[in-house]
């Protein structure tokens, strides 16, 4: 059982039968002592020399919960004493003699006391008066490193008030994520005197830097600089997990890693950290409860520990940090929502247009000329072609530049296995013109009716994009659909529905056009005029529709044969009539002849049945304004040369200046 030390009356210092002297130094060593370390010391010193005791020691504690420690250096006792030690302990075993623990008197909350080992007793008389006098520059030395711990707590709390504020102030004041990011790294250096910080956001694949912040020394200079490459356009890289060193190793666990000596453990630093050669790092993971967002780095460039205080301070950092990442995300994504917004607007603003501009002719060839102008203003197109269908094949209307004449048999096949849907997207063969850039294929429906195809050679484009293109299509298709029907019925008012040749109404009307352009421009416009010798036996022999047949083949012989600026035309019956432009009688009797030729050559069907086992032709031609002043009179005379060429043996051609008089056979 321990017992307090014995005590008789306090005496004074005069009374001990110590020198009053060498106390007296003793007191003023103590009260010239630069620390509390030193004044323990002295103190110490004095007490063993004076009394003989073995080792002394003080001991100290803040504050009634607070564990016993050694004054001068903090760390906690060996052993344990009562809490409060009101009037001291004795007769501990300790270090082979007897610990005395005797309390001393200090200013509250401050507790003290003399840890003496020696003998089992002790002379009080002549200790008390000692203790007395050490005690009051004890408390004084104490109250003033308390007063400095204070110091300094008040220091770091306001250090780290004023880094969360201009933190705090930074993410007020901005929703983007990379001056977010600058401003933070900035903040962290300062406040922690760190030569390095970083901010990393979790990818999918690894971590990318965001920003960074290195502070060199140079000629005894600190010199700040934001770690960005020469574009800093360019996107950092991403650094994947498996090879992200200690970084990786904050996002797996989720907590903050502190590495003290990095530069011995050169396996844990990311090659992309290499270069700022860090002897000691912090990694704060950037998390919430469900998701982890990236990593907050610290590091210094010579070898440090970290304090408890700087430890929160980066915690605190770290989660507003945090916040902020969320900030900026939800800024960042309702900016894009708008941007998307926006743009469809002006899309659907322009699609409308470009429809309205699409349909707004009844041309096809300007119709299909107005689609390939508008489909640039959608996706990015490389080429771009359209084909519309005629009978059974598609053909080649307009593109960037003629590629092919159809589109390939593969492409078509896979749309029709496709069932012909709003777009399909194929992937060309190698060593094609098309090889690398995806194509598309958009059918132009109608009605349920292919009416060509547009095909795009493009990169790889999005949804939305795609969209408005099929939009656009689907309007030039039904815009085509109008079209086709319109240039339908004009063709067949103007068209002779058995010989697909003009009608007489149309040709009279070419042949006014033509005449007043021959007018202007001063060039001769001929008229010939055909009829089929001997058809009303052809129709006997060979049947109405035998007749139909011959009318039919004989058109498609003069298509075939004349210029595509001549025009022909079915006159009446089994009466044909061609307009040559700019063609003066000597050319045009010479082109009579050539067609009465391959009309008399030709193997028309059954004509073996016919009396003369052929077909034969006589012609009339006559020029304008050679031969006539007027349309009227014109067809007048051409019609009088066809008279001619029947009464002078049919099978003839006959011109409006040679003379009227019957040829021999």
């Amino acid at each position: 059982m321990m017992e307090p030390p014995k005590r008789g009356r306090p005496v004074s210092l005069s009374e001990c039968s110590l020198p009053v002297e060498g106390v007296k130094q003793l007191l003023k060593r103590i009260e010239e002592s630069v620390s509390l370390e030193a004044l323990c010391l002295n103190a110490a010193a004095f007490l063993m020399d004076a009394f003989g005791f073995s080792r002394v020691d003080f001991a100290v504690k803040d504050d009634t919960a607070a564990p016993w420690r050694y004054a001068d250096s903090l760390t906690p006792l060996p052993i344990e004493l009562e809490n409060p030690l009101d009037e001291g302990l004795s007769g501990i075993p300790f270090e082979g003699g007897t610990l005395h623990a005797i309390p001393l008197r200090l200013h509250p909350p401050l507790q003290a006391a003399v840890l003496i080992t020696a003998a089992p007793e002790l002379d009080s008389e002549k200790l008390d008066p000692i203790l007395r006098e050490i005690s009051v520059p004890l408390s004084n030395a104490l109250l003033s490193r308390a007063y400095e711990h204070q110091g300094r707590l008040v220091l770091q709390f306001t250090r780290k008030l004023r880094a969360l504020q201009q933190v705090n102030l930074v993410i007020n004041n901005s929703y983007e994520l990379n001056e977010l990011s600058a401003e933070i790294c900035s903040i962290t250096t300062q406040a922690l005197g760190a030569q390095y910080a970083g901010l990393y956001h979790l990818e999918e694949g690894g971590l990318r830097m965001i920003e960074d912040l290195a502070v060199f020394k140079s000629k005894g200079l600190s010199l700040l600089k934001m770690l960005k490459d020469a574009n800093k356009a360019a996107p950092k890289e991403v650094i994947p997990l498996e090879r992200s060193g200690f970084l990786g190793e904050a996002v797996k666990t989720g907590k903050q890693l502190a590495i003290n000596d990095l530069l011995s453990r050169p396996q844990d630093c990311p090659q992309e950290l290499q270069e700022h050669q860090l002897a000691s790092v912090i990694a704060t993971p950037l998390a919430t409860q469900r998701e982890m967002l990236g990593v907050l780095l610290v590091g210094t460039s010579e070898a440090r520990k970290f304090t408890a205080s700087e430890v929160e301070l980066l915690a605190d950092i770290a989660r507003q940090a945090t916040g902020a990442f969320i900030t900026s995300k939800l800024y960042r994504e309702t900016v894009e929502e708008k941007q998307r917004a926006d743009r469809m607007v002006e899309q659907l603003k322009t699609l409308n247009e470009a429809t309205a501009e699409v349909g707004k002719t009844l041309d096809t060839t300007a119709t299909c000329q107005e689609l390939f102008n508008h489909l640039s203003l959608f996706t990015d197109v490389r080429w771009a072609g359209i084909f519309l269908l005629k009978g059974t094949n598609f053909c080649y209307t307009l593109g960037s530049s003629e590629i092919f004449d159809a589109p390939p048999d593969s492409w078509l096949q896979a749309l029709r296995q496709a069932n012909y849907p709003k777009s399909l997207t194929l992937n060309p063969e190698k060593g094609t013109f098309f090889e690398g850039p995806q194509v598309t294929l958009l059918p132009l429906l109608a009605s349920n009716q292919l009416l060509g195809l547009v095909i795009l050679s493009n990169e790889k484009t999005n949804e939305t994009e795609m969209d408005l293109v099929k939009a656009l299509v689907s309007h030039a298709a039904l815009a085509l659909n109008n079209s086709l029907m319109h240039t339908q019925v004009e063709q067949q008012a103007i068209t002779d529905p058995l010989t697909e040749l003009f009608n007489r109404r149309y040709f009279n009307d070419r042949l006014r056009m033509e005449l007043h352009r021959s007018d202007r421009y001063k060039h001769p416009v001929s008229l010939m005029i055909m009829d089929i010798d001997f058809f009303k036996k052809c129709n006997d022999v060979l049947g109405h529709l035998g007749g139909d047949t011959v009318l039919k083949e004989l058109s498609a012989l003069l298509r075939d044969k004349m210029r595509q600026v001549d025009i022909v035309a079915r006159y009446g019956g089994e009466e044909f009539a061609v307009i040559l432009p700019e063609t003066p009688i000597e050319s045009a009797y010479l082109v009579c002849e050539k067609i009465r030729v391959f009309i008399e050559e030709y193997p028309f069907t059954d004509q073996e049945r016919l009396p003369h086992k052929n077909i034969t032709a006589s012609l009339g031609v006559a020029t304008y304004p050679n031969h006539a002043d007027s349309l009227e009179e014109l067809i007048k005379v051409a019609d009088v040369a066809l008279y001619w060429a029947k009464e002078s043996g049919r099978n003839r051609t006959c011109a409006a200046e040679e003379p009227l008089l019957p040829q021999e056979q």
